[in-house]
């Protein structure tokens, strides 16, 4: 399929349409809402930042009874996530800025976030089809690859209700660094043995 057209892709039972604005939602990160689901009750406030297609975001509303609303910093991937949200009839909130910028004055009982974590130097060793179809923005965080983890601990503070609970996609590897920055934590691994999820209660 040329990169494009848009490709709609089942996603944890959301019907999502992908387009190379963002990263394409993959088997790893479905399995996040199903990493979350022992942690979530009813009626709680969720975001999803860094949201690309809204496929976490969405899929929680679908799946669980929650107040959801989500955020991207590119207003394509915003755009995007409000298309996915009306294709599935989701009554979500959907914001436009950079991680928790849109959400001042306000907190939430869960954050959920696949950021960028590709380090600089491994971006060039990624397969072209990433490359080609996806944005860099949306891949690369830096030199280290843990930036976006470390902005999230210098600023989730207050934008967390009590006993709040997070939960990251990781790179391959990164599980001992996050747990670094957070001071804890508990860190999971994907159907290949990989380390993939990152979960903190606080």
């Amino acid at each position: 399929m040329p990169a494009n057209l848009p490709m709609i892709i089942d996603f944890y039972g959301v019907e999502i349409e992908w387009t190379p604005a963002s990263i394409l939602p993959r088997v790893e990160t479905e399995f996040i809402p199903e990493i979350a689901e022992p942690y979530l009750e009813p009626g709680k406030i969720a975001w999803d930042l860094c949201c690309g297609t809204g496929c976490i975001g969405l899929a929680l509303k679908k799946n669980f009874d929650l107040q959801v609303a989500l955020s991207d910093i590119s207003p394509k991937c915003a755009l995007l996530t409000k298309k996915n949200a009306t294709r599935n009839n989701l009554d979500v909130e959907v914001l436009c800025g950079d991680l928790f910028e849109p959400f001042k004055g306000r907190q939430a009982d869960y954050i959920f976030c696949n950021p960028p974590y590709v380090r600089e130097d491994e971006y060039a060793g990624l397969e072209p089809s990433v490359k080609n179809k996806e944005p860099k923005q949306a891949l690369v965080s830096g030199l280290t690859g843990l930036e976006f983890y470390e902005r999230i601990k210098r600023e989730m503070g207050p934008y967390l209700n009590k006993n709040a609970k997070l939960f990251f996609e990781i790179g391959t590897g990164q599980g001992p660094d996050i747990q670094a920055v957070f001071g804890g934590g508990t860190v999971k691994k994907d159907l290949s043995g990989h380390t993939r999820y990152f979960i903190l209660e606080t």
